[in-house]
């Protein structure tokens, strides 16, 4: 029963939203874990997984030189250890991150819970003082345009109860910037896709 219960946990929740199609798409990675295992379903408490936020510019006419993303967890279920920065395109970004300690995110019904850009930007979800969850906040900016896995989270499996850690870690809201052309991406086009949580 307990194998059950951790392959249940471990199984990614695939988000039912759309890709952005002409924009931007941000994918919540499952990269495996620190001791080389793959395979999610195999993942034990006391592993550590690594998780990447990864970017595809699906868009023609921008680029992506500035993204701020947050991920928030929970915190009964994992520890979040430090981020590791990619730097996608082998230039030295300009890398930032915060936590945020007993918060959660509450996004609105007024758009797609995957459209990143819309649940912050026009009054939509919001953050509130919750008991056993934080987010974290990534920024990354460069002078040229990159893409690809940008940042590895790392979290500490610390229990397998799936019943009470549905969407136990989540990808909020992102925000992101062509600077180059003075342009940020727009509600509906910055979108988490395929994957948004992980259970």
């Amino acid at each position: 029963m307990r194998n059950f219960l951790l392959t249940l946990l471990f199984i990614p929740f695939i988000a039912l939203g759309q890709s952005s199609g002409d924009g931007i798409d941000i994918n919540l990675d499952f990269k495996g874990t620190t001791a080389g295992e793959n395979d999610i379903t195999r993942v034990q408490i006391n592993d550590t997984i690594i998780l990447a936020l990864n970017i595809s510019d699906l868009s023609e006419a921008y680029d992506v030189t500035y993204i701020h993303t947050d991920v928030e967890y929970n915190t009964a279920a994992y520890t979040l250890l430090d981020p590791v920065w990619m730097n996608p395109n082998g230039s030295s970004h300009q890398n930032n991150s915060f936590e945020w300690s007993d918060t959660k995110w509450s996004p609105t019904p007024n758009y797609d819970k995957n459209d990143l850009w819309a649940q912050w930007s026009v009054g939509g979800g919001s953050y509130n003082q919750v008991n056993g969850w934080n987010v974290g906040h990534y920024t990354t900016q460069d002078t040229g345009a990159f893409a690809g896995d940008y940042i590895e989270l790392h979290f500490i499996v610390k229990d397998a109860d799936v019943a009470n850690y549905e969407e136990a870690i989540n990808v909020t809201m992102a925000k992101v910037d062509d600077n180059i052309n003075n342009h940020t991406h727009a509600v509906g086009t910055v979108r988490a896709h395929p994957v948004q949580s992980i259970s």
